[in-house]
């Protein structure tokens, strides 16, 4: 995509996140874990700029960015292939930076990643707790195809008409990480740690049994528990 080069003139722009809030860049932090920085631009409100520090070298920023941009790539053909409509990615690209941010030859770039209206955190999560069977189908779909993904409320936030957006597609192509899942708390279980059936139930604990089990037998992450 095309960007005008006005908008990277500091050389120490990356440097802090204060040096973005100078050049007139909103910023809405750093990712907990990542550390990489997000902010976006009154310029271009469609999208967001993700980009690492100083402090970490450019051929590792490349790498990983690439892998990023990958990621949303096979997600979105995944998606496209399989007809999923409830389940949504963002576009990423690579902008290559002005040469006054390259260094020993390794040119310097920037994450693009279109912009979507997403829900907050706590918001998504209380969706996730009644969560429609149709979405909850087209998730696990994606799930079990890209088991590396993360699989918390920050990384895979409902948007604004229903959907879920994947906006974190970094592990894409990794083995699944061991952590708590998010959809425990809407009472669903993963392979291995399925409810018990209960003697007698109404038609609503029918529906949610057999939502457990559409789980089962797509195979949930191993990681999900």
């Amino acid at each position: 995509m095309e960007l005008s080069h006005e908008l990277f003139r500091d050389p120490q722009l990356f440097s802090s996140p204060s040096r973005w809030r100078e050049a007139g860049f909103d910023v809405a932090g750093k990712g907990i874990w990542s550390g990489i920085m997000v902010a976006s631009h009154p310029t271009v409100p469609d999208y967001l700029f993700k980009k690492y520090g100083d402090t970490v070298s450019l051929q590792a920023q490349l790498e990983n960015c690439q892998c990023r941009v990958e990621g949303a790539n096979k997600l979105r053909q995944f998606i496209l292939d399989q007809r999923l409509t409830r389940v949504v990615v963002p576009r990423k690209f690579l902008y290559e930076l002005p040469s006054m941010f390259s260094s020993d030859s390794i040119a310097a770039h920037v994450l693009i990643v279109e912009r979507m209206p997403i829900l907050s955190r706590s918001a998504s999560k209380r969706m996730f707790r009644a969560i429609p069977y149709d979405v909850l189908r087209e998730l696990c779909l994606v799930m079990t195809a890209f088991r590396g993904l993360e699989s918390g409320a920050r990384n895979v936030p409902f948007t604004r008409v229903g959907q879920v957006a994947f906006v974190d597609t970094e592990r894409w192509n990794k083995g699944p990480l061991k952590k708590r899942v998010l959809l425990k708390g809407a009472g669903l279980r993963g392979r291995g740690n399925r409810r018990r059936r209960p003697a007698t139930r109404g038609r609503a604990q029918a529906r949610q049994v057999g939502r457990d089990r559409t789980c089962t037998k797509l195979q949930f992450c191993p990681g999900w528990r």
